[in-house]
């Protein structure tokens, strides 16, 4: 019997050293412990502010929404946001994968798990960005990369807020970099990972449609690089436009359902039973503590340098409606800047794709008047 418990003893002592040591390998020698501490700031950066702020405007309404799913036990026939009339423009509503990520967290957790979705979405950003940064540059670039961008303040606002631009904001990431990971790689992970990323995107915002057009603006800058390293097999500069070309319809297929729900829901303003505009937007039932206002106010004030407003919550839309000349001179030089990036230094190759595809949509943009700037905040991230 003694010897029975002895061998029992030893195999468990074995087991806890081979999972300590797994963990010391997981978490210091391969680096992944910075992973966890970032998370953890980040969260106890966004957290305790999204739960202090109350629920009001798109936030409210997103909450609504949620709130139904959970009620009802399926997805609402429609979308409470104002469309257009059937046949008549661009059809104004919005896929639903969003709406289930917060009923998932009203259901878990109330409205406390409603409010916390967005700064996980944020966190979950910020550690993506470490993790794909430090691939292409080492660690010290990934950190201050990461530090940078907790501290971005378009992320800041939208996660801070129930915003779907916070789940664009990761979807967009993971999408654009592991479609350039698979153009560098030729990995199938790379590949699935992109299409997912796009599907995601696509089943979250209607105007994530802006992100297929930044990633064919890519295709050609790719196609261009490969044609002038002559380490590349001369035929290799078609890959990208058959990467995009299965990236896009990969994508476009997973997302389906929920754009076709989309699309029905598209024509019509019609909001959930018993929810009026007036419950939704000017008696929201949820409420804040004027102590926590005041300290975030003077914290918008401090860092964002525009002044304390009256309702709650920050100042969500910035000034993202006007068109100033200066900020056409802006994108012209940055993406001169990038493609002399591309051309002299091959490291900063898929940096400088990014921020010429990015500016170049923000050109479209401006042009087309139709689509707000805001719905760009994930991009210009």
């Amino acid at each position: 019997m003694a010897e029975v418990s002895n061998a029992a003893l030893v195999r468990l002592e074995r087991t806890i050293a081979t999972v300590s040591k797994g963990l010391r390998n997981a978490l210091i020698a391969n680096q992944n412990w910075l992973i966890l501490l970032l998370f953890i700031a980040d969260v106890s950066f966004r957290l305790p502010l999204a739960l202090s702020l109350a629920l009001q405007g798109d936030s409210a309404t997103h909450a609504l929404v949620g709130e139904q799913i959970v009620a009802t036990g399926r997805l609402p026939n429609q979308i409470p946001y104002f469309v257009t009339d059937p046949g008549k423009g661009w059809p104004v509503a919005y896929p639903q994968f969003f709406f289930v990520l917060l009923a998932g967290g009203y259901a878990v957790a109330g409205e406390a798990g409603l409010k916390a979705i967005s700064p996980l979405l944020g966190s979950l950003t910020v550690v993506f960005l470490f993790v794909f940064a430090r691939r292409l540059y080492g660690v010290k670039v990934a950190a201050l990369s990461a530090i940078v961008l907790m501290g971005e303040r378009h992320l800041f606002i939208v996660t801070i807020e129930t915003l779907m631009e916070s789940a664009v904001a990761l979807f967009t990431l993971v999408a654009f970099f592991e479609f350039h990971y698979y153009i560098e790689k030729r990995r199938n992970r790379d590949l699935l990972g992109a299409i997912a990323g796009l599907a995601l995107l696509l089943s979250t915002k209607q105007q994530a449609y802006v992100a297929i057009l930044s990633l064919v603006l890519t295709t050609p800058l790719l196609a261009a690089f490969f044609r002038l390293h002559r380490e590349r097999k001369p035929a290799g500069w078609s890959f990208p436009f058959r990467a995009a070309l299965a990236t896009i319809i990969g994508a476009l297929l997973i997302a389906s359902p929920w754009l076709v729900l989309q699309i029905q829901t598209a024509g019509t303003v019609d909001y959930p039973p018993g929810l009026s505009i007036t419950q939704s937007f000017m008696t929201p039932k949820w409420t804040l503590d004027p102590d926590s206002m005041r300290v975030l106010n003077s914290i918008r004030a401090v860092v964002f340098y525009v002044p304390p407003e009256q309702a709650a919550g920050f100042l969500v839309y910035l000034q993202f409606y006007t068109a100033p000349i200066p900020f056409l001179f802006v994108i012209a030089i940055t993406t001169v800047v990038g493609y002399l990036a591309i051309a002299l230094d091959r490291t900063k190759r898929i940096f400088a794709i990014l921020l010429s595809a990015n500016q170049v949509t923000y050109v479209f943009l401006l042009w087309y008047w139709a689509l707000p700037w805001r719905y760009l905040v994930a991009v210009a991230v």
